[in-house]
């Protein structure tokens, strides 16, 4: 879908005046060859323009009625940005036609969709020549600087509120050991007699991952695992290897293992500036703090 293209708005208005009837019951057709049929259509309700963001609720079907794509089953609003198309018909011109608040059905050519949108080819169960059928609801529109705002925004609010959840931790727990500049707090339980490692070594580390609430996401370990209730009997439990510095791992990873001398056990408190970030990582959600409880085995 990222391949969506748009054409331009004045002649899409155009076309949209100079529509024809369809032989597809309850639609009509554009200029360009377009199928769309309106539900809820306010024409005053703003429209965007190319290089907008579209904010809808998409699904869209085969001429059969199987789902290909949903985006609430996905739990969030589709967005795209809106761009010329690559052809007649394109459905992104149905989504330059809709205003916010908007619902509409569109049919577009299969082979047309596949080829151009999903730069693919058309998949074998799909007949040649025959429609997919979009359902769409506009929610919102933004310009991109309305929306790196937002972004921005989003990004503050969510900083704070990690602070403050760092802050009750360290509380919580009698942390007192200071942040690196980067935010990340190194806990050192056992100091090893070992070199530290260089980067571009390879290390072998063992390790449990949790989140600030004690929920435990990974480890290396097969008691914690087991402990933790995420015991997998289909993957080896041993020290986990990577190469220091070469971006293998999360940022926090590769500057705690840094600073730890082999047969060192240390706790790491990682930001999620140096962790994941705003990744939704499943089990990790957007803007997490991470604590490791790790031990560098080996250095190769």
């Amino acid at each position: 879908m990222n391949k969506l293209k748009l054409w331009a708005i004045t002649a899409l208005v155009a076309g949209v005046a100079a529509c024809n009837k369809s032989p597809y019951k309850g639609y009509e057709k554009t200029e360009t060859g377009l199928l769309y049929k309106f539900y809820l259509q306010n024409s005053d309700a703003k429209k965007p323009n190319i290089g907008d963001f579209a904010h809808m609720e998409i699904s869209y079907f085969t001429d059969q009625d199987s789902m290909l794509f949903s985006s609430q089953k996905y739990g969030s609003k589709f967005v795209i940005k809106v761009e010329e198309p690559a052809y007649k018909g394109d459905i992104m011109e149905g989504i330059a036609m809709m205003g916010v608040g908007d619902s509409a059905s569109f049919l577009i050519t299969a082979d047309s969709f596949f080829v151009h949108n999903v730069g693919g080819m058309l998949p074998n169960d799909i007949t040649p020549g025959s429609k997919i059928r979009f359902e769409i609801k506009m929610e919102r529109i933004q310009t991109l600087e309305e929306m790196e705002k937002e972004k921005k925004e989003s990004a503050r609010i969510q900083s704070e509120k990690e602070k403050q959840a760092i802050d009750a931790y360290l509380s919580e727990n009698k942390i007192t050991a200071q942040p690196l500049e980067s935010g990340l707090i190194i806990i050192e339980k056992i100091k090893g007699n070992g070199k530290k490692p260089q980067n571009g070594q390879k290390v072998k580390v063992n390790y449990t991952g949790k989140l600030l609430d004690g929920k435990v996401f990974d480890t290396s370990i097969e008691a914690d695992a087991k402990a933790a209730g995420i015991y997998n009997p289909q993957r080896p439990y041993q020290p986990f290897e990577f190469t220091l510095g070469a971006g293998q791992v999360i940022r926090g990873w590769d500057e705690g293992i840094a600073q730890l001398s082999v047969g060192s056990k240390a706790t790491l408190i990682i930001p999620s500036s140096i962790g994941y970030g705003p990744q939704d990582m499943g089990i990790i959600p957007p803007y997490a703090t991470l604590v490791f409880e790790v031990e560098l085995v080996e250095i190769n």
